[in-house]
């Protein structure tokens, strides 16, 4: 899963540097606090792009979920989040599923890292997303349990590298009203 913060780059010469990484590190820490919910791990931020995977270090069945929920979590969030230097961003994230090679790379600063195409066409997911919006590929879609999204149709779109893929865009499924329950007496 790709998540790109949007909206910063022109307000840096307009509000300062420092207000746009005070900006960044309110949105990163609060992403930061809701991955462990969602059994995701953080791989890396780099710019204005933060990175996390489930499956991986530990594996688990449900890692499409797992970032599904967990990017319905994010766009709520950015909604609620009071930015001191009164900066208006959104966020766009892709999220791809598929094989990843994993491992700790480097000494002098080691970071965990994830390899292949995978990771490739989830960045591609994102980078043609569009603000507010979650981007999936059709494999995340077969994952996703049914009933459990509203997703919609995207259609073919051209992907660097990958030629036209069938995409769809999630929204949380409105809940149903609760229902009482009646007993008999």
């Amino acid at each position: 899963m790709f998540c790109e913060v949007e909206g910063l780059r022109p307000q840096a010469t307009i509000k300062g540097v420092m207000d746009v990484v005070e900006c960044m590190n309110t949105v990163f820490s609060c992403f930061d606090s809701l991955t462990d919910r969602f059994n995701v791990y953080k791989v890396e931020t780099v710019n204005q792009v933060y990175m996390a995977v489930s499956g991986a270090p530990e594996y688990t069945r449900e890692h499409a979920r797992n970032v599904t929920d967990l990017s319905l979590e994010f766009a709520e969030n950015i909604r609620d989040l009071q930015f001191p230097c009164n900066i208006e961003i959104q966020i766009k994230i892709g999220i791809h599923s598929g094989p990843v090679v994993a491992g700790v790379v480097g000494m002098k600063v080691p970071r965990y890292c994830l390899f292949g195409d995978t990771v490739n066409t989830a960045s591609r997911m994102q980078t043609t997303s569009q603000p507010g919006k979650i981007h999936i590929s059709i494999t995340t879609k077969r994952l996703l349990p049914q009933n459990m999204y509203k997703l919609t149709s995207r259609g073919l779109v051209a992907v660097k590298g990958k030629g036209k893929m069938e995409t769809f865009w999630v929204e949380r499924k409105p809940q149903s009203p609760k229902t009482e329950k009646r007993h008999s007496v």
